[in-house]
């Protein structure tokens, strides 16, 4: 994956200690959680949401179709050779 499980386990331990997912386990295995938004989570979300859609409007309003489509076919390619370069 493209972020440590360490990092990763640590930040879902914070969000669920701090109200904002809940946490259940797979049934067929254990190991793997399945996390959703608790009510608190959901409020921090749609109160958040559209202040974040909003700054990405004005950052890209500028920014033409065919240079958006290109930054993202290079995220695209840094993506998978960072996938590669961590396996």
């Amino acid at each position: 994956t493209l972020m440590d499980k360490v990092a990763v386990s640590r930040a879902v331990t914070k969000l669920i200690k701090n109200g904002r997912i809940d946490r259940e386990f797979a049934d067929a295995d254990r190991r793997r959680s399945i996390l959703n938004l608790s009510e608190e989570g959901k409020k921090v979300h749609n109160e958040i949401a559209p202040l974040a859609l909003g700054f990405e409007r004005e950052l890209l309003r500028d920014i033409g179709e065919e240079d958006f489509a290109t930054f993202n076919r290079i995220l695209d390619q840094l993506r998978e050779k960072a996938s590669e370069i961590d396996n």
